[in-house]
């Protein structure tokens, strides 16, 4: 017996499909879990599960284009790197299969939700709207390490002298996650989705989270940004002075974050601190080389036991 589903139960099934996807993607942005070996286990698994629960929604029939094929047969030669003896364990060889295949998923799903959706467009809104949370919530988040709030389940606690990262574990990854948010309010903007007052908040909110970070990845977006929008003049509704000006209002909250954290008492390292760790690179290149007699040791007594 072939049950037949009407149009709006289909509607209602993509639309839930939609809604636990963007969960299971907001939590691999938020999430404060990174215990080793594997940092980014949690992280990395609700993403996987979100392109997972989005491939429900393919409708139709299924096509491949020729570098998805590509993309697809890359994923195995991890694998048979390691039955060839070039990666000696095979849980190396899983992951990066699993990694370059969620790549390629990525790609095919991301193809025919757009042809799904009849284009582009609501797609977009969907996802910039969802980043542009995500990345309240994780400047909410940095100001509590900034501040030096009471530790909480949901925070990652700051190191002392660190810089403020939400719960990325990297502020260079928190930054891009807050670049990807200006993106999205100006996106939402060029739409009709926001009004320009609170495009300008959310704009300086963003910058004043991604001056937190002291990351130095923002200013070659932001130079890119200045371009791209001199280029698109009058086809877009934002102009290049208003961009200019964010970048502008960016460099001096850079430059002014390391001053109000020392007003405040708070021990942040700022861009003299990293560039003066000579040492650093030294001690690391001898750990590496004590890890390495460590683990060759070991292998040599696996093999020869006795």
């Amino acid at each position: 017996m072939c049950v037949k589903h009407s149009p709006s139960d289909l509607i209602a099934t993509k639309s839930i499909l939609v809604f636990f996807s963007s969960l299971a993607f907001l939590l691999s942005w938020l999430l404060p879990n990174h215990s080793p070996p594997w940092l980014g286990f949690c992280q990395d698994s609700f993403s996987f599960l979100g392109v997972l629960l989005l491939a429900f929604c393919i409708r139709g029939v299924v096509r491949f284009t020729r570098f998805e094929v590509f993309i697809f047969f890359v994923a195995f030669i991890p694998m048979v790197q390691w039955l060839g003896g070039v990666i000696w364990f095979r849980g190396d060889a899983v992951v990066c299969f699993f990694y370059v295949f969620a790549f390629f998923l990525s790609i095919f799903i991301g193809r025919h939700l757009v042809e799904g959706f009849g284009g582009s467009q609501r797609l977009l809104i969907y996802f910039f709207s969802l980043t542009v949370f995500a990345s309240v919530v994780a400047v909410w988040i940095s100001l509590r390490q900034w501040l030096q709030f009471g530790s909480s389940l949901w925070v990652v606690d700051l190191p002392p002298g660190g810089r403020p990262f939400a719960n990325f574990a990297q502020p260079n990854n928190y930054a891009s996650c807050l670049l990807l948010g200006l993106v999205g309010v100006g996106y939402l903007f060029e739409r009709n989705r926001l009004s320009a007052f609170v495009s300008c908040l959310l704009a300086f909110f963003f910058l004043f989270g991604v001056a937190l970070s002291q990351s130095r990845t923002p200013l070659l977006g932001g130079l890119f940004a200045i371009v791209w929008v001199f280029w698109a003049r009058g086809r877009v509704r934002l102009t290049g002075w208003a961009v200019c000006l964010l970048f502008a209002a960016y460099s001096g909250l850079f430059l002014a974050i390391p001053i109000i954290s020392e007003s405040l008492n708070i021990a942040m390292s700022n861009l003299s601190d990293r560039a003066g760790g000579g040492a650093r690179p030294m001690s690391s290149t001898l750990e590496i080389i004590h890890k390495y007699h460590i683990i060759s040791a070991q292998i040599s007594a696996w093999e020869k036991p006795f």
